[in-house]
């Protein structure tokens, strides 16, 4: 039954309110504190009248199957359906081919459908009386049961402004308590902690009290958290880690797993920068040098019918700075003809340089040269 909260005295009335989560102020008299409850007052409890011997006012009788004469025929018919598979072991079932498997499992599956098939006969006859009578129960109690509803829709309605008050006081407690969290933790991730607050029979002064713990406990690991910044390599993401957690061994933890997963990376990287060295050619580094200014000598042969020979050779001495129009003329020869050519240059006081020769020849032919070489060391064809 509703209590008298008329006969109640303040500190009854205020505990009350505090158990049904009902918000009152200090200020409240005892006649504001019984107009809150009464406001918000549940359901009047009432006894409910019990109809004694009710089941005598409902003619029934059990159903008693008598089916011993069924059986009896049914298990002579089944012996006689049988007969055949009386024999059947796994020796006659693995003497079988496949089909002649199938034909005998379709045959029992209609010995056994024709019986069963008989059984839900019964069986829906059976409980006909019985699905009438729960149809005509079930018609009887809707009327209740839409009652019932409708006081369910009101009490829940009831209970979420409940909650929603419980709700607000406890964002109030938080922006109060700890308002630099604010900014960086919203009131709902700290409803996550302990969903629980939220219950009507939690108790709204319970939760703030826990709640003002468990923000002063985040914003003390918070503050040991960030005297440990300028040790921690990856403090943004274990800040991160820690907000999301409310765990600060966790946010510690995430910070040296990310520095060892960064030393393997590193360790990696050098390993493959020294393979990678070892491997590639070595390339020879050279001075560049401003070349000196270079001169050689240039043998012009040509023609010249009144000399002895028919050619006439002049040798001159041209520097880079003279050159006008070089020509470089690469002579393939045998090792013997080289030998040749170079004596040549030798006694005409041609420089050498190796085994190239800067020279200007009007003929490109090989043997033409090398026979112009010979008649001027007045050896002939020979």
């Amino acid at each position: 039954m509703q209590p008298n909260y008329s006969k109640m005295t303040v500190a009854e009335l205020k505990a009350e309110c505090d158990r049904q989560g009902l918000e009152y102020t200090a200020k409240d008299r005892k006649a504001d504190l019984v107009s809150i409850l009464e406001r918000f007052a549940g359901p009047i409890e009432v006894e409910a009248e019990v109809i004694e011997d009710s089941l005598e006012r409902i003619s029934y009788k059990p159903a008693v199957i008598d089916a011993a004469s069924y059986l009896e025929a049914k298990r002579g018919w089944l012996e006689k359906m049988m007969a055949p598979y009386k024999d059947m072991d796994e020796k006659a079932i693995l003497a079988m081919n496949v089909d002649e498997a199938k034909d005998c499992r379709a045959d029992l599956n209609k010995i056994i459908k024709e019986v069963d098939d008989e059984r839900k006969a019964i069986k829906n006859a059976y409980n006909q009386p019985l699905a009438a009578f729960e149809q005509a129960v079930k018609e009887l109690l809707e009327p209740a049961k839409e009652d019932v509803d409708k006081l369910k829709q009101y009490i829940d309605s009831q209970e979420d402004i409940k909650r929603e008050n419980i709700k607000q006081g406890l964002r109030a407690t938080y922006e109060d308590f700890a308002p630099a969290l604010v900014p960086v933790v919203p009131f709902e991730r700290v409803l996550e902690i302990n969903p629980k607050w939220l219950n009507l029979s939690y108790g709204p002064a319970k939760a703030a009290r826990e709640l003002e713990d468990a923000v002063a406990k985040i914003a003390k690991d918070w503050e040991v958290l960030k005297r440990q910044a300028p040790l921690m390599k990856f403090y943004e993401e274990s800040e991160a880690v820690f907000f999301r957690t409310f765990d600060l061994n966790a946010a510690m933890e995430h910070n040296d797993m990310r520095e060892a997963e960064q030393q393997r990376i590193n360790a990696m990287k050098s390993d493959i920068a020294e393979i990678k060295a070892a491997n590639e050619p070595v390339v020879p580094q050279f001075e560049e040098v401003e070349p000196e200014p270079d001169s050689y000598y240039q043998v012009d042969i040509t023609p010249n019918p009144e000399a002895q020979n028919g050619y006439t050779a002049s040798v001159s001495v041209v520097s880079d700075a003279q050159q006008s129009r070089p020509c470089i003329v690469f002579v393939d020869m045998t090792d013997a003809e080289k030998v040749e050519l170079k004596t040549f240059l030798v006694q005409q006081n041609i420089g050498v340089r190796g085994e190239r020769y800067v020279i200007d020849f009007e003929q490109e032919d090989r043997e033409s040269v090398l026979k112009l070489v010979r008649e001027m060391q007045g050896g002939g064809d020979d």
